[in-house]
C-alpha cells in the first residue's frame, strides 16, 4: 500500500482492482489538480504525475509500461490490459462473429453485411 496524505491507495494489481484503482488515482490527481484526461487528449508529457502514479503499481503492470516515458500513453496502456469491460467486450464480438450463420440469413447480402458490421466494430477496438 501507498499513502497520500491520510488517503490509502492500494495498488494496481490487474483487472480485478483496476476499476476501483482508477476511481482513486484520478481522485489523487483531482486533488492536485491535475486531470487524467486533459493529459490523455493534449498528449502532455507531464514526469511529475507519471511518477506518481507509478508509485501505486505493483510490478506486473508496472513491467508492461517500463517503455512509456509519457503518462497518457502509460495510462492507455493499461486501460487497454486491464479494464474487464474491454474483455467482454471482444468476447461477445468474437462470440457473434463465430455464432454468424450464413443458413440465419434470408439473403446472402444481409449476411455479408451483418459480418462487415461485426468486423467493422471490431476494428474500432483495434482487434
Amino acid at each position: 500500500m501507498a499513502t497520500l496524505d491520510k488517503v490509502v491507495i492500494l495498488k494496481l494489481l490487474n483487472s480485478e482492482n483496476y476499476l476501483i484503482w482508477t476511481i482513486y488515482i484520478r481522485a489523487a490527481l483531482m486533488r492536485e489538480n491535475i486531470n487524467i484526461e486533459s493529459l490523455i487528449i493534449w498528449e502532455i508529457n507531464n514526469k511529475k504525475v507519471f511518477y506518481f502514479i507509478q508509485l501505486f503499481y505493483t510490478d506486473k503492470p508496472l513491467l508492461h509500461i517500463k517503455n512509456h516515458i509519457i503518462t497518457s500513453n502509460a495510462w492507455i496502456k493499461l486501460k487497454e490490459l486491464y479494464n474487464p469491460f474491454r474483455f467482454i467486450i471482444k468476447f461477445l464480438f468474437y462470440k457473434e462473429f463465430f455464432n454468424t450463420s450464413l443458413n440465419d440469413f434470408n439473403f446472402i447480402k444481409l449476411f455479408l453485411n451483418k459480418v462487415r458490421e461485426i468486423i467493422n466494430q471490431l476494428k474500432s477496438y483495434n482487434i
